[in-house]
């Protein structure tokens, strides 16, 4: 793929300037099966250039910059993370690298290949940098048992599009254990931040979170979501107190706005993510700063 002037114009790339020597390299390569990226905060994530996500950490060093940045600026040392949706570990190690030694990070991911590569990755955060990482191989809902892992034909060109709530076109399937959020112990209840991603089941996951809402422990959980806001997640979210705002992506830095106000456009590679919270001083305050945190490491 070859690197245009208006490709570079991107935060990625304006904000880490070394990253542009990387990406035009590995423009005009042959792509390798895999390969070891350093993240912009300095630890190592096994990836496949070939794959959707895989090749744009490849090129940009990062993968869905709001979300990374959101992240980044929220969560703190010594916190307790969920990240659900694991995938093959980059937002497991963004809040590894954010928790420090003193945190901890719980993962939840069903496909069971999938693990595979999210173990093995989370090995190369072992050090002292690092909270440590428990990875369940599991996917979480609204009631406990059982669940169909629904796996399209396109799979392999894109690991984050497996599904407990959707089948795509000649998708396969397999069974996977589904928990609630609320059966879990209390060293996950308690966490203070949480990532969802699950392919439109997140409103599964918070269903199965209730109790965990209602306590005021999970300071803050940025979100995938579709459709028009208010979405049936937002208002579960709100009815516990929460605010919801819009992440995106601007020149100058990242952008939150309130629900029910203006967004900015998506970037074409950018999903519709979002931040509930119960602390808007806080995360304002957070967002004070101009820029991009999480690309200076």
């Amino acid at each position: 793929m070859p690197l245009t002037i208006a490709g570079l114009l991107k935060p990625e790339y304006m904000s880490r300037p070394s990253q542009i020597l990387r990406r035009a390299w590995r423009g005009v390569c042959r792509p390798p099966a895999t390969a070891r990226v350093r993240l912009p905060w300095g630890s190592i994530l096994q990836i496949n250039p070939g794959e959707t996500i895989g090749r744009l950490i490849y090129l940009t060093g990062v993968f869905d910059l709001a979300v990374t940045e959101a992240l980044w600026r929220l969560t703190d040392p010594g916190d307790t993370a969920i990240d659900v949706g694991g995938n093959i570990g980059y937002t497991a190690c963004l809040f590894a690298r954010r928790v420090g030694n003193a945190g901890m990070v719980h993962v939840f991911e069903p496909h069971p290949e999938v693990v595979l590569e999210l173990t093995a990755n989370s090995r190369r955060w072992r050090t002292p940098l690092h909270g440590r990482v428990v990875i369940h191989e599991k996917a979480l809902g609204r009631h406990s048992g059982v669940a169909d892992l629904n796996i399209p034909s396109d799979f392999r060109d894109n690991h984050g599009l497996a599904s407990i709530r959707h089948a795509g076109p000649r998708a396969n399937s397999l069974k996977v254990v589904l928990e609630q959020i609320d059966a879990l112990d209390e060293e996950v209840t308690r966490a203070r931040i949480a990532k969802i991603d699950v392919e439109g089941a997140e409103v599964d996951v918070l269903m199965g979170a209730t109790r965990v809402l209602q306590s005021g422990n999970l300071r803050d959980i940025v979100f995938e979501d579709s459709g028009s806001m208010p979405t049936e997640a937002a208002r579960i979210l709100s009815a516990h107190g929460y605010a919801v705002f819009s992440l995106r992506v601007s020149d100058a830095g990242p952008v939150i706005t309130p629900i029910g106000e203006p967004e900015p456009a998506l970037r074409l590679w950018d999903s519709p993510s979002y931040l509930a919270t119960l602390d808007v001083p806080r995360m304002r305050q957070r967002y004070e700063k101009p820029g991009w945190s999480c690309l200076a490491g």
